[in-house]
Order: structure tokens, then sequence, then C-alpha cells
């Protein structure tokens, strides 16, 4: 007996639930839009590229690096951790992907040094913040 009263209870809030959670849905998807312009015409396709520009692919894809930062006109692109000394582990390129500075961040004395962060400064010189 107890089960069974249990188990309509149990159906009956569920039922509750589901309704509620139909109408909170329905309610949301009316207000939502993807797009909102100034003019009220709401766009169908996505535009043109207007510049597609091909990176020096250690740029993205060295390994252990993070995901690239875009400063001061700049992509740095870094290797979190180096093991070795003279290794470039901090990259900049320019806004045509030509790779234009690089450096190899090393403390004397370190078995490795790790690179937390990178950017660059408006004239192409490099900062990093990291530890040995």
């Amino acid at each position: 007996m107890v089960s069974r009263m249990r188990a309509a209870l149990l159906g009956q809030t569920s039922m509750r639930f589901m309704v509620g959670l139909f109408i909170f849905s329905m309610g949301s998807q009316v207000n939502l839009k993807a797009q909102v312009t100034g003019t009220g015409v709401q766009p169908r396709v996505l535009s043109d590229t207007t510049r597609r520009v091909v990176f020096d692919s250690s740029g993205f894809f060295s390994e252990g690096a993070p995901v690239p930062n875009w400063s001061s006109g700049y992509l740095t692109s870094w290797t979190v951790e180096t093991f070795e000394a003279g290794v470039p582990n901090v990259r900049l390129f320019d806004k045509s992907g030509g790779k234009v500075n690089e450096a190899a961040i090393w403390f004397p004395g370190s078995s490795r040094v790790i690179v937390y962060s990178a950017t660059a400064t408006t004239d192409g010189k490099i900062i990093a913040g990291g530890q040995q």
C-alpha cells in the first residue's frame, strides 16, 4: 500500500517537473535571437572572409604549447616547459604570419624552465614570466 502511494506521488512529482520544464523551455525559445543588428534585419549567412593568413606551424602546434595570444599587433606563442638552454621557447608572429622574433628563455644552472605567460611589446620585444 505504501509503495503504491509512493509510486503515485513520485509519478505526479515527475510529471509536474516535466510539464514545468516544457513550459520554461518554450518560453525561453521565443525570446532567443542568434544575432542582433542595428537595422533589425537578421543575416542569414556568414560574411565572406576578408583576409586569410597562413602562420608557421610552430605558432600553434609546438609540443607543450598553450593557446597563443594576440597582443600589441603580434601573435605570441610559447612552450610551457623547456629542458635545454638555447632552444627557442617563445615566438612572435606579425599580422602577415611571418615569424618576427623568438627567444630562448633560460636561467643559468637550471635543469628546466617553465614559461607561464608571454606577450609582446608594441615594438616586437618579448616579455615572459616563469620559473626555473
